[in-house]
């Protein structure tokens, strides 16, 4: 209520609003405006009958696809963007100052938090390394499992494999990912992570669990691989076979380059969530009455 008594008094009303998961804006809209609903995942039940009230629901990913028969009504699917001329496979990488250039470098830059599920990628490295001690996990991001994950990365002996970044800036990032050689994702479940935009802007193959919406993002087998969730030796068999074929990783990441400027760019993403906007103005127009002339 306060947003919309704050939106009324500004002096340019606006064509559109736009609500991040705040699934009573319909509801409590004054109706002077179309609201549009984006939705990061399912909502509670509570809330779907506000959400039928709003001019459009926009999502991505496996809540596109999935949220229609919960809501029962149509969700619009605008995938996310990534900015492809921060991240790309040109430029300045650490791997020099980390002390990695004849390391075989994997990649994960993720919150470390349970639902990544970090207890996996480790084992998975710990089985890899068993045929290529060459390999090295660089996990980039912070989270309330770290003290448990070095002490399981200790249990596994590969305490000096894995390098624990902490937090970086997402603006320092891209050079974090050119660091690498391989982008790994382990996680239960994932709806539209924008790391995996972000490696693949980059070019890096990428192996990822088979969740969520990991496979309207990753093309196996042409840009990475997909294992089963919660197999931690496929996924090692899966960064093996990719950390072992420079030529294969490297036609891999030219594709993911490809893909991510054609179909997952800023301006792609923009365009898209464009539409929509102006489907939900004109659309609001019409049904909206015509003031009397006094």
């Amino acid at each position: 209520r306060l947003a919309f008594a704050r939106i009324a008094a500004a002096p340019t009303p606006p064509d559109v609003v736009l609500a991040h998961a705040l699934h009573q804006a319909p509801r409590l809209s004054p109706g002077a405006w179309p609201v549009a609903v984006y939705l990061p995942g399912p909502p509670h039940a509570r809330y779907v009958d506000d959400l039928r009230k709003a001019d459009a629901l926009i999502s991505d990913g496996w809540a596109a696809r999935q949220l229609p028969a919960m809501i029962g009504r149509p969700v619009d699917n605008v995938v996310k963007g990534v900015d492809i001329a921060v991240f790309t496979p040109s430029g300045p990488n650490l791997r020099d100052a980390l002390g990695l250039r004849q390391k075989r470098v994997v990649i994960a830059v993720t919150r470390l938090v349970p639902i990544k599920n970090l207890h996996l990628l480790l084992a998975a490295i710990a089985r890899a390394r068993a045929t290529d001690p060459a390999i090295v996990l660089v996990l980039v991001g912070d989270g309330p499992l770290r003290a448990e994950l070095e002490a399981r990365a200790a249990a596994l002996g590969i305490a000096d494999a894995v390098r624990f970044a902490g937090y970086v800036p997402q603006a320092e990032t891209a050079a974090w990912y050119r660091t690498a050689d391989l982008f790994a994702l382990s996680s239960d479940f994932d709806n539209s992570p924008n790391v995996v935009l972000e490696a693949m802007a980059s070019g890096l193959p990428i192996v990822a669990t088979d969740v969520g919406g990991l496979r309207d993002y990753v093309t196996p087998p042409e840009g990475g691989s997909l294992t089963p969730k919660g197999e931690a030796e496929a996924f090692a068999a899966a960064m093996l076979s990719w950390l072992s074929n420079r030529e294969q990783a490297a036609a891999a990441g030219h594709y993911n380059r490809l893909e991510a400027v054609a179909r997952f760019s800023w301006k792609v993403s923009a365009a898209n969530m464009l539409a929509v906007y102006q489907r939900v103005v004109d659309q609001f127009a019409r049904r909206r009455p015509v003031a009397r002339a006094s």
